[in-house]
């Protein structure tokens, strides 16, 4: 998202803070078609994707006060669109016993190496190892945590986040690094089983 479409955005937010409802309709047309599909990869279904959809908005609009503009509002939206997701998830599905965590720890990792063809967020909403990996992702410090999740879940360049975060590349590669390490260190803490 561009510097001007950014600062829209965040004249759209302080707006709606302010009282004005429109400004905050602005907010949903302008993000409604990648919240839908996030809710539609969670339910599979149109009907339930847009009930998962009006959730998601309404607990923005809930938590806007929250939202401190150190990081691009589009991440903190996925954010909360993945929480509701998963949530959605536990409460309409009986998932099985965690049992092969370090397996889908290891097809994350591969995704520093390799490009998979798709982001670990279809993995998120599918299975409830990875739903436990998400649940981790969200301990990590806020600087591994955002780069994780723009480069896993948003499927963003190294490049891209560099320019978002206004970081050097090199230094989204370590934090990336890191935060695998940690992620590790903390599979391990946590022990699923």
């Amino acid at each position: 998202m561009g510097t001007e479409a950014q600062h829209n955005i965040e004249v759209m937010i302080r707006d709606t803070l302010a009282g004005n409802r429109d400004a905050f309709r602005n907010i949903v047309s302008t993000f409604q078609g990648k919240v839908y599909s996030t809710a539609l990869k969670a339910t599979g279904d149109y009907k339930e994707a847009e009930d998962l959809t009006q959730d998601i908005f309404l607990q923005a609009y809930k938590s806007l006060g929250k939202f401190r503009f150190e990081s691009s509002f589009s991440t903190w939206l996925y954010r909360i669109a993945m929480h509701k997701a998963i949530d959605w998830k536990r409460k309409n599905f009986k998932q099985p016993i965690y049992e092969q965590f370090d397996q889908q720890l290891d097809i994350a990792e591969n995704k520093y190496t390799q490009k998979l063809t798709s982001g670990i967020d279809d993995y998120l909403v599918k299975k409830e190892a990875i739903e436990q990996m998400k649940l981790i992702v969200d301990k990590l410090p806020d600087r591994y945590r955002d780069v994780v999740e723009m480069y896993h879940y948003q499927n963003k360049s190294y490049a891209e986040i560099a320019s978002e975060l206004q970081l050097p590349v090199k230094t989204v590669e370590t934090r990336l690094y890191r935060a695998k390490q940690k992620l590790k260190e903390q599979a391990e803490k946590e022990e699923y089983a």
